[in-house]
Formats: structure tokens, C-alpha cells, sequence
């Protein structure tokens, strides 16, 4: 895999974990960054790989139905019924939620997609973790 990107941009990213589940002809890699900045800069070289390879960002468990219903809308709006127009679509973080951007192929500028008429509902703010109870010997 070969993104190209240049010294002096790597030099300023910081990488905080690296992870390939200890295979030996891993596939996959799990890079973690300090700051979404990184992150954002390692999508601006994607076009540099090849067609088989791929970059992914990280979606949380508790963000990962959310995810799966916006990548649902995602596919819709770029293959939608004839007659309706194409649109390219991105998933990103926005604060500590994800959001569908999209835009015609004419349109230069992102815009928003509203999912109030949506079943996508905003991700909880609060989690509960429940402790399993050890069992008495």
C-alpha cells in the first residue's frame, strides 16, 4: 500500500496505536491517530492506492447502527430510482456523531442530508454498562 504522502506531512502526524491482530500475512491494519486532523489528512491521499485497496475510517459499537442506516441512505442516493438525480456521498464525523453529506454531480459544494424524515435516530449520549456478576464456586 503506497499513499504517497509526503515527509513533511507525515513527520506532523501522530500515531498513537498500531494493530494487525498479531497475523502473520495480515490484510487488514488498524491505525489509531492523536487527532482527527491525521486522519482527515490520510483520506486526502486514498486516491493514491490501488483499485483492490482501501481505507476505512473506524466507527465505535455504540455509532455502528447509526452507521449502517446512513451507508444504507448513502447507497440509495447514489443509485436511486430512474429519473431522480446521482449523488456522491460521504459519512463523517461531526462531533461525537456521524452525518451524510452528499451532492449532485454538479453541485460543488457538500450539503448536509436531513434525516428527520429519517428512522436514523442521533446515538445515545449516555451509555450504562452493566457488570456480569462472578460466579459463586
Amino acid at each position: 500500500m503506497k499513499m504517497n504522502i509526503p515527509t513533511s506531512t507525515t513527520s506532523r502526524m501522530e500515531i498513537t496505536n498500531i494493530d494487525h491482530k498479531q497475523e502473520i500475512d495480515f490484510q487488514i491494519v488498524t491505525v489509531e491517530f492523536s487527532s482527527m486532523c491525521s486522519v482527515n489528512t490520510i483520506f486526502k491521499y486514498v486516491k493514491n492506492l490501488g483499485p483492490e485497496e482501501k481505507v476505512d475510517l473506524f466507527i465505535p459499537e455504540v455509532l455502528q447502527s447509526r452507521n449502517d442506516e446512513l451507508q444504507f441512505l448513502a447507497f440509495n442516493l447514489r443509485k436511486p430510482p430512474p429519473g431522480r438525480p446521482i449523488h456522491r456521498t460521504v459519512v463523517k464525523f461531526v462531533g461525537n456523531d456521524l452525518a451524510l453529506f452528499a451532492k449532485t454531480l454538479y453541485e460543488r459544494n457538500w450539503r448536509l442530508v436531513d434525516l428527520s424524515k429519517s428512522s436514523c435516530p442521533p446515538p445515545a449520549t449516555q451509555a450504562t454498562y452493566k457488570r456480569p456478576r462472578e460466579e459463586d464456586p
